[in-house]
């Protein structure tokens, strides 16, 4: 942004006046519209003609930059000097110190170009990084998916141990997942069951419903997207096993 300023700076006026250069071209061209912002003003406290020169500063963001950046290094410049020649300070004052608004003002402006202008030239590089890595490289894998934030492809292992104590390792892979979920009724009531049996209880994995949670219903993009969507033989989503791996005791 600076080199960019730099090089308008010195091929353009750009850099060229005051922070209140619009509203005075405003005034020299609309003097009834001013004596009607003043008559507001009296009005308000002086609020919107306040609101309207900030406002001009802030539109002509680019201007307002450079001058506030040219009043800081100024300033900063004087203070070193100031500093190094310490026996007549006032000699060698210049101009008026950059008021703490100011400096808060440049750096909101530059905070707002930069938001701007630095992320999407980054998640561009970012993104066409990834792209290429997992297209063309077959790399970041998981960094690309994740960049992606789909909602579909998800995968949960199950674990077996075999009586000669190898592991086995399944990866059960869906396609489409629910987006919504909400508490099953019936696995809590099974679970108060199991709770109240007098030592005799089924494990989790045995109960008809073991998990807490079950997908909401309700027309939601799962629902829209039924038709692209697998089904199993008991109607909902079609898990199968996508890996498979022994682990030897």
């Amino acid at each position: 942004i600076d080199y960019t300023f730099a090089i308008l700076s010195l091929h353009s006026d750009l850099g060229i006046g005051a922070l209140g250069s619009q509203w005075e071209t405003f005034a020299a061209r609309f003097p009834s519209g001013v004596g009607s912002i003043h008559l507001l003003g009296n009005w308000t406290f002086g609020a919107v003609p306040a609101v309207i020169r900030i406002s001009m500063v802030v539109a002509d963001s680019s201007n307002s930059q450079i001058i506030l950046q040219k009043q800081i290094c100024n300033d900063a410049l004087q203070s070193n000097t100031n500093l190094a020649l310490a026996g007549t300070p006032s000699a060698h004052a210049t101009s008026s110190p950059v008021t703490a608004p100011h400096r808060l003002l440049f750096w909101i402006i530059r905070a707002a170009w930069y938001w701007v202008l630095a992320c999407p030239v980054v998640s561009g590089i970012l993104a066409g990084y990834l792209w290429i890595s997992a297209y063309y490289l077959g790399m970041h894998w998981n960094e690309s998916f994740s960049s992606i934030q789909h909602t579909g492809y998800k995968n949960f292992l199950r674990l077996k141990v075999r009586n000669d104590g190898d592991l086995e390792v399944y990866a059960i892979g869906i396609d489409r997942c629910p987006t919504r979920w909400v508490l099953d009724d019936k696995h809590e009531r099974e679970a108060m069951l199991a709770e109240s049996a007098q030592g005799v209880h089924a494990y989790a994995h045995e109960w008809e419903h073991p998990s807490r949670w079950k997908a909401r219903p309700g027309r939601n993009i799962d629902h829209m997207l039924k038709w692209r969507r697998k089904e199993g033989p008991n109607g909902g989503p079609n898990a199968r096993v996508v890996d498979h791996c022994l682990i030897h005791r």
